[in-house]
């Protein structure tokens, strides 16, 4: 059983979004393209991958040696502890929740207009951001992300995701992002950013 480990396939979540959303038929293609866009992640997934099934592979000796009871437990504590750490790294919209605002509350301007905002599926993200902007008296900016060449964004919005789009535009106070599309309350910065990486290795935000 231990010899067969290295006939097992593990894949980072990443790459099966990637695979889903652009069509790929099979990992390889969707590896070759994320390399290509991001190597960073490709060298940090492969260190992951190692990493795990080197402690898949202690745990299974371990349960070899061990008797029936010290099997259970040593797989429920070992996935339970892999459990806790992949929700802390999950990817936030997609694979947990966007935590909610704490400390720091978002621009109460923006966030109002934010609620009562009105738009249809042809409204452009422009508009959105344009509209809470100026009910937040020209506090804060406009962001704008633009796909890496020769591609286009995926977006999630309305609980799906979406491919396709040229640039995306939000509004934002400086620390959350206002996207009324992806989230009916204010992101913090750092967690609308890695969704937006996520889904778009190499893109641009400005």
């Amino acid at each position: 059983m231990i010899d067969n480990l290295h006939n097992w396939v593990i894949a980072p979540k990443r790459l099966q979004t990637i695979q889903d959303v652009r069509g790929y038929r099979t990992y390889g293609e969707a590896l070759i393209s994320l390399a290509k866009e991001d190597p960073e992640f490709s060298k940090q997934a492969n260190y992951d991958v190692t990493a795990l099934a080197d402690k898949i592979k202690e745990t299974i000796r371990v349960i070899i040696v061990g008797g029936n009871l010290f099997i259970i437990r040593s797989l429920w504590r070992f996935f339970a502890r892999f459990g806790r750490i992949e929700s802390q790294r999950g990817i936030p919209g997609l694979e947990r929740p966007f935590t909610p605002p704490k400390k720091r509350p978002p621009n109460p301007d923006a966030t109002t207009a934010m609620g009562r905002i009105s738009y249809s599926p042809g409204t452009d993200c422009s508009e959105i951001a344009e509209d809470i902007l100026s009910a937040a008296g020209d506090r804060g900016k406009i962001m704008r992300i633009d796909p890496s060449v020769g591609n286009t964004l995926t977006l999630l919005e309305e609980g799906e995701i979406e491919p396709g789009f040229l640039y995306h535009e939000v509004y934002t106070d400086g620390r959350y992002v206002f996207d009324p599309r992806l989230n009916d309350r204010p992101i913090l910065m750092k967690e609308w950013q890695a969704l937006i990486k996520y889904l778009n290795p190499g893109a641009q935000i400005q």
